[in-house]
This record gives C-alpha cells, sequence and structure tokens, in this order.
C-alpha cells in the first residue's frame, strides 16, 4: 500500500530528526557543563563548588568528557540514517509520479469507444 508505506517512511524521518535533536542538545549541554565547570570551579546545575583532595572537579570535567566523546559518531549515523531515509522517499515519490504520468499517457492514447456503443 502506497500511503501506509510513505507513512512509515515519514514517521522513520521524523523519529530520526527528533533523535538527531536529542543528541545535538546532548552534545551542547555536556561543552556547556565542561566550560561553566572550568570557569567557575562549581557544579553548573547546582552550583556547589568542589571541594576536597580526591580531585572531584576533575572527575566531574572527565566524566562529561567521557559522556560527550561518542556524541560526534551518533551525530553522523543520525545523519546519515536520515539523510537514507529521505532519500529513499524522494525516490519513492519520483516513481509515483513517473509512474502516474506514464499511465496517464497511456489511458489517454486508449481510444474512447463509449460513443461507439449506443
Amino acid at each position: 500500500d502506497v500511503s501506509k508505506y510513505t507513512n512509515e517512511l515519514d514517521q522513520k524521518i521524523e523519529k530520526k530528526r527528533e533523535d538527531l535533536t536529542y543528541v545535538k542538545a546532548l552534545e551542547i549541554t555536556y561543552q556547556g557543563y565542561l566550560r561553566s565547570t572550568m570557569e567557575h570551579q562549581h557544579c553548573p546545575l547546582c552550583k556547589r563548588g568542589f571541594e576536597g583532595a580526591d580531585n572531584q572537579q576533575q572527575k566531574f570535567e572527565d566524566q562529561l568528557r567521557d559522556s560527550s566523546r561518542e556524541l560526534p559518531a551518533t551525530i553522523e549515523a543520525l545523519e546519515k540514517d536520515l539523510q537514507v531515509f529521505s532519500d529513499r522517499k524522494r525516490n519513492y515519490s519520483q516513481k509515483l509520479i513517473e509512474t502516474w504520468q506514464l499511465l496517464r499517457t497511456s489511458l489517454s492514447k486508449i481510444p474512447d469507444t463509449t460513443a461507439d456503443i449506443s
């Protein structure tokens, strides 16, 4: 079914866009947290200072770096998937248009025999 297939593609495209938006926002958030932590020496969320000799700030910064390390690859994969689904939909739509035009042209070449029947 044509509409079912195009709806499925639309849903996949929308899901990839949502995922991509989420991951990009996460990357920006982690970068902002890291920058703020390094600049102000406190947690960017609760504003609690890092205390003690156990390098809490360094551990927090490392955790932010670790959490954001894989995000560029995830973004790239999502962008690639989004492009694949978008291309698939565009190609499918183009084939539908071409098929419809061919059908219309073919039907116009069939002689109208309804006048001969009466």
